[in-house]
């Protein structure tokens, strides 16, 4: 899987568009939108998924918790590196309390 991303900052909004490529398939497009609604909490939308994105910061880590489109809770966590340049992602897919998919992925700015 590779994931490019774009984003920019409005009025304390982050945008962001990513083009996802798996495997074979056509590069598809998901946006996020997050907001922080008080230190270290934040509330956005994910066009993957259904209802609301929320997350919780807390020294160099990121929880996101959402359910996706078909019902699957997902959660992520993401870890800052210490020059800033790089998180590790963790994120879990479960489906009537099982895993069903786990993804970990390093990313890094360019």
């Amino acid at each position: 899987m590779r994931v490019v991303s774009d984003g920019t900052v409005e009025d304390g909004t982050l945008h962001l568009v990513q083009t996802v490529q798996e495997g074979g398939k056509p590069p598809r497009q998901r946006t996020w939108t997050m907001r922080e609604t008080s230190p270290g909490h934040y509330r956005g939308t994910l066009s993957d998924a259904r209802g609301a994105v929320t997350g919780e910061a807390e020294g160099n880590r990121l929880h996101l918790s959402f359910t996706m489109k078909g019902g699957f809770p997902t959660e992520q966590w993401l870890t800052l590196s210490p020059d800033g340049h790089r998180a590790h992602n963790v994120m879990k897919v479960r489906k009537l309390g099982l895993t069903v998919g786990v993804l970990v992925e390093d990313i890094r700015k360019d």
